[in-house]
């Protein structure tokens, strides 16, 4: 079951042209800031994402996004630097359709994209949170066709980003957070 609403944005399951072309893509932040639709802030779901069928990876789904909707909220900026590791990461989109959106950080899309994904795992995972556990996606030489490459060792996150992790973990679940962040106050 899919809930209506995820820390105050909608949530809907959309069956579009790029999403069947991507079914690897579980689904995003969309409307808002996000596109020029003028659409109201919504959390989309992969309606042909196979992935999408596990209660669990839907609810982690919906914390990235809703966290990916805060950041747009409060305009977050970090001015954190991506770390050698982060960079092969964020290297590896690179080719994906839209994928120049986090290789060239545009808006900060990858920065972002490194503490959404942190957010979006389960508090239960402790420690684990802290490292970037998403494949990289590979483009193989020979045909030109990506594949996941389970072999690249995750991430980890720095000080300074577990920290915005952890404020945009509770934002999620304090509405009030995002109003003192706006104001100022945090």
């Amino acid at each position: 079951m899919v809930p209506e609403t995820f820390a105050g944005y909608p949530v809907i399951i959309e069956k579009t042209d790029f999403y069947k072309r991507n079914r690897n893509v579980s689904g995003m932040a969309a409307g808002g800031g996000f596109d020029d639709t003028g659409e109201k802030p919504y959390i989309s779901i992969n309606g042909y994402a196979p992935q999408m069928k596990d209660p669990r990876a839907r609810q982690n789904l919906m914390r990235i996004e809703a966290s990916r909707h805060l950041m747009n909220e409060i305009d977050y900026d970090p001015k954190w630097e991506i770390t050698p590791a982060q960079k092969e990461f964020q290297e590896s989109f690179r080719g994906l359709e839209g994928g120049h959106y986090y290789a060239d950080n545009i808006d900060n899309s990858f920065k972002q994209t490194l503490i959404s994904r942190s957010v979006g795992m389960s508090l239960q995972r402790g420690d684990e949170r802290n490292y970037t556990w998403d494949a990289q996606t590979k483009q193989n030489p020979n045909t030109g066709k990506f594949y996941t490459d389970e072999s690249v060792a995750p991430p980890q996150l720095t000080d300074e980003q577990i920290k915005d992790r952890n404020m945009f973990d509770q934002m999620i679940f304090n509405r009030e957070l995002v109003s003192k962040v706006k104001r100022g106050e945090l």
